[in-house]
C-alpha cells in the first residue's frame, strides 16, 4: 500500500518564516513512498522565500532519495516565471526550462547555480577572488542591462562581495543565485546562498562567541574575517581576505533598503540603523539583499564612504582590500 505525504505550498511565498513554518526540515519520510509537492494555489513568489524552499526540498529529497517526488502544479502567475528561471528544474523536477538556459531580462536573473568545486578548479593560478568578480560582472549587467552607472555599481559590487564570501570562505561545493529587479517598486533584489558550514563555524577558529547569533553580528564589523593574519600574509595582496566585504554590504544595503543573512541557527537583519536578531536556521548561508534603485546615483562614493568609517573603526590596524575598494569594474591583476 503506498503511503503519501502532501507538501501544500503556500499562495503567497513572501518571507522566510513562511517556508519556515512548512517545518520541512523536521519531516520523516522514512515509511513514505511518495511526496508530492503542491504548488496548485501558489500565485506569487520573492526571490528569498523561493531559495529557502529549494533549500528546504533539495535537502528532503538528499535525506530521503528512495521516496517518489511529485510536483502538482496549474497555470498561475508564480508556475509561468518558475518554470521560466529553471526553478522546478532546480527543485528536480522534470518541468520548465533547465538552469541557466532562460536569458534573463532587465527584470531578472534566472537562477544560477555554480559547482563551486570546478570554479576553483578552472581558476587554475588566479585568485578565487577574481573568478568571483568575473561572474559577478556577468549577472550584474543581466540584471542591470547595463555595465555603467549607480545601479550597475551597486548591484556588482553587493553580489561580487558576498559572492567571494562563498568560494573562499564558506568551505561548501555548491552556490545559487536569484534576482529580481521591480520597476514599478524601484527596488532590485539579489539572493545568494551556498550548503557551506556556515559563518559561525568559519570564525569559531579566530574569535571566541557565545552562539551562532553572536558570530554572524560579529562577521558585520570591519576587518572581521575567518582568515587568520598568517593565511593573509600568503594570499594575492589585490585580493587579500581583509574582513571588509560583510560589513561594507550590509551597510550599504542597509541604508538603501535591507540586508538579511541567515546561516546556521541564526539569522540578522539590518535597515536603516536598526538591527534585528532571528533563530531561524539555514544549513549553509544565505544573504537577501533589497536595494532601491531611486537613489543610487553616488554609489561608489557612498561604497568607499563607507569603508573609509571602517577602517577609521579599526584604528588602521586593518585596511579593506583593494578589491573590496574596487568599484568600477576593473578586476586589478
Amino acid at each position: 500500500m503506498t503511503k503519501q505525504k502532501s507538501i501544500i505550498i503556500p499562495p503567497n511565498l513572501t518571507s522566510f518564516p513562511v517556508v519556515a513554518g512548512l517545518r520541512i526540515r523536521e519531516l520523516d519520510l522514512t515509511d513514505i513512498n511518495k511526496c508530492i509537492i503542491n504548488f496548485a494555489d501558489t500565485k506569487f513568489a520573492e526571490p528569498l522565500p523561493m531559495i529557502a524552499l529549494a533549500s528546504d526540498l533539495r535537502d528532503l529529497r538528499t535525506k530521503f532519495p528512495e521516496v517518489e517526488y511529485v510536483c502538482r502544479s496549474r497555470e498561475t502567475p508564480f508556475r509561468g516565471y518558475a518554470d521560466h528561471i529553471g526553478y522546478f528544474r532546480f527543485l528536480g523536477f522534470s518541468r520548465g526550462n533547465h538552469v541557466g538556459d532562460a536569458s534573463g531580462s532587465g527584470n531578472y536573473v534566472p537562477i544560477h547555480l555554480f559547482d563551486l568545486n570546478k570554479l576553483k578548479e578552472s581558476s587554475g593560478d588566479e585568485p578565487y577572488g577574481k573568478i568571483a568578480a568575473e561572474e559577478s560582472l556577468k549577472l550584474a549587467e543581466i540584471l542591470t542591462r547595463s555595465n555603467k552607472g549607480g545601479l550597475f555599481v551597486a548591484v556588482e559590487y553587493a553580489i561580487r562581495e558576498i559572492f567571494r564570501n562563498a568560494v573562499e570562505h564558506g568551505m561548501g561545493t555548491k552556490a545559487a543565485l536569484l534576482g529580481q529587479y521591480w520597476p514599478k517598486k524601484k527596488i532590485a533584489e539579489i539572493v545568494i546562498c551556498d550548503n557551506g558550514v556556515g559563518i559561525a563555524a568559519t570564525m569559531k577558529d579566530h574569535y571566541e562567541t557565545d552562539s551562532s547569533l553572536d558570530a554572524l553580528t560579529l562577521s558585520l564589523n570591519p576587518g572581521v574575517s575567518g582568515t587568520s593574519d598568517l593565511e593573509r600574509e600568503y594570499q594575492n595582496p589585490y585580493y587579500r581576505n581583509s574582513g571588509f566585504g560583510l560589513y561594507t554590504t550590509s551597510n550599504f544595503c542597509a541604508e538603501h533598503g535591507v540586508f538579511r543573512v541567515i546561516s546556521g541557527d541564526a539569522g540578522i537583519t539590518r535597515q536603516s540603523d536598526n538591527l534585528n536578531r532571528h533563530n531561524w536556521s539555514f544549513d549553509g548561508t544565505c544573504v537577501q539583499m533589497k536595494i532601491r534603485t531611486d537613489e543610487l546615483s553616488d554609489s561608489a562614493a557612498k561604497i568607499q564612504q563607507i569603508i573609509e568609517l571602517g577602517e577609521a573603526k579599526t584604528g588602521a590596524v586593518l585596511s579593506a582590500s583593494t578589491a573590496s575598494k574596487q568599484t568600477s569594474g576593473w578586476l586589478g591583476s
